[in-house]
């Protein structure tokens, strides 16, 4: 029993026991002469296996009851594992019956985390693919134009039509100035002011074609803002001299080439 780590208390002379041990279970031997079959003897072994017994009783008692807990425990963790997948469950068969009574109001698919998933599923009104990438691209400018384009393409639905709209609805009038070219028919000719010779008379025909294509933009930039260059004169055509009265002369039709400043009202849409 020593191995064991049990010990059983012997008397094996007459002494006088301490009163915190005469309590304990001992085996008085006082006078025992070796003989297996002596009452004594019998105690002893009687003693030794009453107490291994109880001792083996006890810990299996201790360990029942722990095996009984941790079946326990099992059973709660299952029990809590269940009721999850339950309300997992629940809560997909919630959603999908929503889904499938009011497709088109998921709100949720306007979220850009969800809307992917909504397209795929051809449920809610999710926006378009390319929504937020366009707005962004337009968003900090103030071109009505590029607000009104995104309007038309991704329809009142879009995910900033709100923005879009209240920006359009209060625009910012201003005037910018715009150069427009114009081609004035003209006439020219020198015979009024004939020359010497025929170089003479081209230098005078330029000279004479520059200033009535002068003349005539000016004339016509009273309905503008003004010139944004001086007139030049395009001959349709080779300029044609000959030899007339009283010296050399030229004639040739063509066009008073005009650049005028044109002030035309603009209409901004800035973010608000």
């Amino acid at each position: 029993m020593a191995k064991e780590g049990r010990y059983l208390g012997l008397l094996l002379d007459g002494v006088t026991v301490p009163l915190s041990v005469t309590a304990s279970q001992d085996v008085n031997l006082v006078g025992w002469e070796a003989n297996p079959e002596a009452s004594a003897f019998a105690a002893l072994a009687l003693a030794v296996e009453t107490r291994s017994k109880a001792e083996r009783n006890l810990l299996a008692g201790i360990f029942g009851r722990l095996g009984e807990l941790i079946d326990r425990f099992r059973h709660f963790h299952a029990t809590l594992k269940d009721i999850g997948i339950l309300a997992v469950v629940g809560s997909v068969i919630a959603a999908a019956v929503y889904l499938g009574l009011f497709p088109q109001n998921v709100q949720v698919c306007r979220w850009p985390a969800a809307s992917g998933m909504c397209r795929a599923l051809h449920i809610g009104n999710p926006p378009a693919k390319d929504d937020a990438p366009t707005w962004a691209a337009i968003q900090s400018g103030s071109d009505c134009g590029a607000i009104e384009g995104y309007l038309r393409k991704f329809g009142p639905t879009a995910l900033h039509a709100a923005d879009a709209s209240l920006r359009l609805s209060v625009p910012v009038l201003g005037e910018a100035k715009a150069e427009k070219a114009m081609r004035i028919p003209v006439s020219v000719t020198t015979m009024d002011r004939p020359s010497v010779s025929v170089d003479a008379a081209r230098a005078a025909f330029e000279a004479v074609a520059t200033d009535k294509a002068r003349k005539t933009c000016g004339d016509y930039a009273q309905s503008y803002s003004g010139i944004a260059r001086p007139g030049t004169f395009d001959p349709d055509g080779e300029v044609r001299c000959s030899e007339t009265y009283g010296g050399y002369a030229c004639i040739q039709s063509g066009y008073a080439q005009c650049v005028f400043i044109e002030a035309q009202p603009t209409k901004n849409c800035p973010p608000k």
